[in-house]
C-alpha cells in the first residue's frame, strides 16, 4: 500500500504563545502506540510523504473509547482485515500562516496575534499532538466500502457503546422557536469554571443520542483522573430533532447559522470563563464552518473540528444522483426529513398561538411571519410527497422556509449554503477530516488551492464511509470502534494545553455587549433580531432509557 501524502509548506509560519504544558496523562499513558513518522524529502514536483516507519508505527490499533477509560493497551486485530493507507492526505492550506487581515472598521476589534502560546508552527504542533492523524485506517473485513460503512453507521446497534447522560436545556428564541442544549457532565457545577467545553453541532436530523457524538464525547468529559480529558460537552440539537419541539414556523437549513450563534451566546454567557471548541459533523459541520467564517476573529468558537462535512451542496448533489446507490441515499435522506415534518406539521404549519400567547415574541424581521401561508403551503406539498429524494424535499419545503428565492433550482439553492467558498474568511485553527469513499460527500477540498485557508487542516481518508470510520476490535470478530476517536481527542487535547485561550477570551470580552430586553431575551448589541432566553423543561436525559425511533445521517 502506499503511504497517505502530506502537503506541508517549506516554510510554515510562526505563531506567539506563552508556555508549553506538559501533555497529560491519557496522551502520555499511551504514548507507546503514538509513534509519529518521520516525513520524506520533498522530491518535485510531489509532495512529500511519510517514510515507511509510518506503517510499521502505526501497527497498533487505536484505542476503543472504552479501553481508554480503562486505561488498557491495544492488541493485535483479528485476522483478514481491509488494510487502507494510514490515512489522510493532509493539506495544510498556504502553510497554516496565523494571521488575521487587517480591520477595517476603528470600532472593531484587534487582529488576534497570539492564537498560541509560545513561538511554533501549527503544523509542529500537529506533528507533536496528534500522531493518529498519520496511522493507518482498517476496515472490518465485512465493512469493506464506503456503502458498507455508511450503512452500519445508520442501523449498526451502539446502544450499549460510550454510555453518556446529559442535562438538557430548552432555549426559547425570539422568532417563538426552541433549541434544545445538551450539557454533560450532568452536573453543571462540579467542573471548575474554566473548563473547555466542547460544543457540537450533528448531522442532518440527528441529535445528542448518535453513536458517532457519544464516542467522542464519551471519552473527553471522562474525568482525568480516569484517564478521560476532563472537558464539559454540549450538544446543540436542531429545531424538531431528539425531542426538541418545534414551536414556530422555522425549522433548520444547512446555511443557517443564527441558531449556533444563539446558542454560543447562551453558553459563553453561563460560562464565560471556558474556552469554547466546535465539532460539527455532516450538515451540522457545513454550519460550524459558515459561522466560523462569518464572524472570522470574532468568532466564540477558538477551533472546529469537522467530520463528514458535505462542503459543496450543489456538486455533491449532481454526483450523489448519478448513480444507482446514490439515489438509495439521498431519498433514505429526504425520508428522514418528511417524517421530521410529518410529526411536526401543525407548529410549522403556523398553530402555535397558544405558544405566542405566553410571552414570546415575534422577530419583526422575519419574513416567515409575514407570509405563514407560504410555509403552511410548502408543508401541505411535502406532506403530498412519497419517498423524496432529499433534493426533492429541499426543493418543496426547506428553501421556502429558508427564504430563498422561489425561482431559485435545487443546485443553485445548494451552492448558496455550502461551505466550500467560505474557507478563505476562517480566523481560527481548523481540523477537516472526509473520506474519499463518502457514498454522501462525494466533492471536497483536496488540494492547497482548492482550501485557500491559512488555518484549514485538511484530512482525507481512502475509507471511512459517512461518519463511519469503523474499524475492527482486537480479538473481536464483529466488534467495531471509530478510527475518529483518537484525531478529535488529540486534537482537543491540543486546543486546550497549547492554544492561548485566556488572551482569546479577554479579546472576546471586551469587544462584546450582552443586555435582557424587558421580555427577559438575552441580546449581543450588533445581532438585531437575534436572542434567547431560557425557559421550563428539560432536566436529565439518558438516551439508553429511551426508544429512539428514527436515526439521522
Amino acid at each position: 500500500m502506499s503511504l497517505s501524502q502530506i502537503l506541508f509548506p517549506s516554510e510554515p509560519a510562526r505563531i506567539t504563545i506563552k508556555k508549553r504544558k506538559p501533555a497529560n496523562s491519557w496522551l502520555t499513558d499511551h504514548s507507546d502506540n503514538l509513534q509519529l513518522p518521520t516525513p520524506q524529502p520533498t522530491p518535485s514536483p510531489s509532495p512529500p510523504l511519510p517514510s515507511s516507519s509510518s506503517e510499521a508505527s502505526s501497527s497498533s490499533q487505536p484505542l476503543t473509547s472504552a479501553q481508554m477509560l480503562q486505561r488498557k493497551s491495544t492488541s493485535q486485530p483479528p485476522p483478514a482485515p481491509t488494510t487502507y493507507t494510514p490515512t489522510p492526505i493532509l493539506a495544510h492550506g498556504h502553510g497554516l500562516r496565523m494571521h488575521v487581515p487587517p480591520v477595517s472598521s476603528a470600532s472593531a476589534p484587534a487582529p488576534a496575534k497570539g492564537i498560541l502560546k509560545q513561538k511554533e508552527s501549527l503544523r509542529k504542533l500537529i506533528e507533536e499532538n496528534c500522531p493518529s492523524l498519520f496511522e493507518k485506517f482498517t476496515s472490518p473485513w465485512y465493512l469493506f466500502n464506503g456503502h458498507l460503512q455508511t450503512l452500519y453507521n445508520v442501523v449498526g446497534d451502539f446502544s450499549k457503546e460510550d454510555h453518556i447522560v446529559y442535562r438538557r436545556t430548552y432555549l426559547r428564541l425570539t422568532d417563538g422557536g426552541t433549541l434544545g442544549l445538551d450539557f454533560t457532565p450532568p452536573d453543571l457545577d462540579t467542573l471548575p469554571e474554566d473548563t473547555p467545553i466542547i460544543v457540537v453541532n450533528h448531522g442532518l436530523t440527528g441529535g445528542s443520542h448518535e453513536a458517532y457524538i457519544r464516542a467522542v464525547l464519551a471519552p473527553a468529559c471522562t474525568p482525568r483522573s480516569q484517564g478521560g480529558l476532563g472537558y464539559r460537552a454540549v450538544v446543540v440539537n436542531f429545531r424538531g430533532c431528539a425531542c426538541v419541539p418545534i414551536t414556530s414556523q422555522h425549522l433548520y437549513t444547512a446555511g443557517n447559522t443564527e441558531d449556533l450563534r444563539i446558542a454560543l451566546l447562551y453558553i459563553s454567557q453561563q460560562y464565560p470563563k471556558a474556552p469554547l471548541f466546535g465539532m460539527g459533523f455532516s450538515l451540522g459541520a457545513n454550519v460550524m464552518v459558515r459561522y466560523m467564517a462569518e464572524e472570522g476573529d470574532r468568532s466564540r468558537l477558538l477551533s472546529g473540528c469537522t467530520m463528514g462535512c458535505p462542503w459543496d451542496l450543489g456538486e455533491n448533489l449532481t454526483s450523489i444522483t448519478s448513480t444507482i446507490m446514490g439515489n438509495i441515499w439521498t431519498r433514505g435522506m429526504g425520508a428522514n426529513m418528511l417524517t421530521l415534518v410529518q410529526r411536526h406539521a401543525p407548529s410549522l404549519s403556523g398553530n402555535t398561538r397558544r405558544v405566542l400567547e405566553e410571552g414570546e415574541v415575534k422577530n419583526p424581521l422575519s419574513p416567515i411571519f409575514e407570509g405563514r401561508n407560504i410555509v403552511a403551503g410548502a408543508v401541505e406539498k411535502a406532506l403530498a410527497l412519497r419517498f423524496p429524494t432529499l433534493d426533492k424535499f429541499d426543493h418543496t419545503f426547506t428553501r421556502v422556509i429558508g427564504g430563498v428565492a422561489v425561482d431559485l433550482g435545487p443546485k443553485e439553492y445548494y451552492t448558496q449554503n455550502g461551505s466550500h467558498r467560505v474557507l478563505p474568511h476562517i480566523r481560527r485553527p481548523l481540523l477537516a477530516i472526509n473520506a474519499v469513499d463518502d457514498p454522501i460527500v462525494q466533492s471536497f477540498p483536496k488540494t492547497v488551492e482548492e482550501i485557500d485557508s491559512e488555518w484549514t487542516t485538511m484530512v482525507l481518508t481512502p475509507g471511512g464511509g459517512h461518519l463511519g470510520w469503523l474499524e475492527p476490535v482486537a480479538w473481536d470478530l464483529t466488534g467495531v470502534k471509530r478510527w475518529t476517536t483518537k484525531p478529535a481527542l488529540e486534537w482537543l487535547e491540543m486546543c486546550g494545553e497549547m492554544f492561548d485561550v485566556g488572551l482569546q477570551m479577554r479579546r472576546l470580552t471586551a469587544h462584546t455587549k450582552v443586555t435582557r430586553d424587558k421580555e427577559g431575551f438575552m441580546r449581543e448589541e450588533g445581532t438585531d433580531g437575534l436572542g434567547c432566553k431560557k425557559i421550563e423543561g428539560g432536566g436529565i436525559l439518558d438516551w439508553s432509557k429511551m426508544d429512539i425511533s428514527s436515526k439521522g445521517f
